[in-house]
């Protein structure tokens, strides 16, 4: 624990290299909380995980919605319409819950249906 550094970290980043910057960064979090446990235990001396990850410079993309606000309203709109997805028993809410919930969270949906 005492000699981890930078050739070993460029080792371990080397590895998850070719994954998203997000999960890079996961495993760099992941490394760097087992190495700081190190610290509180007496086995390593500092944390250099928190300096080399900076020297990346990795950020995350924002997250991108599973839907946009147009595909949600063509999809409730489908469900009114009677078009029901092949597992019926995934859309057992009744119309006026998703309607009410509808003019609570996104105020463009309440007037589908």
């Amino acid at each position: 624990m005492r000699e981890i550094g930078n050739p070993e970290l460029r080792k371990f980043h080397s590895a998850v290299k070719h994954t998203a910057k997000s999960i890079q960064i996961k495993h760099l979090t992941q490394l760097g909380a087992c190495l700081s446990a190190a610290v509180d235990e007496g086995y390593a001396a500092r944390n250099v995980v928190g300096a080399f990850r900076k020297s990346l410079r990795l950020r995350a993309a924002k997250g991108t919605p599973p839907f946009t606000d147009g595909e949600v309203a063509k999809l409730l709109q489908a469900l009114t319409n009677g078009i029901r997805d092949k597992h019926e028993t995934l859309w057992p809410i009744p119309r006026s819950t998703w309607r009410s919930s509808a003019r609570r969270s996104r105020p463009a949906l309440a007037s589908v249906g």
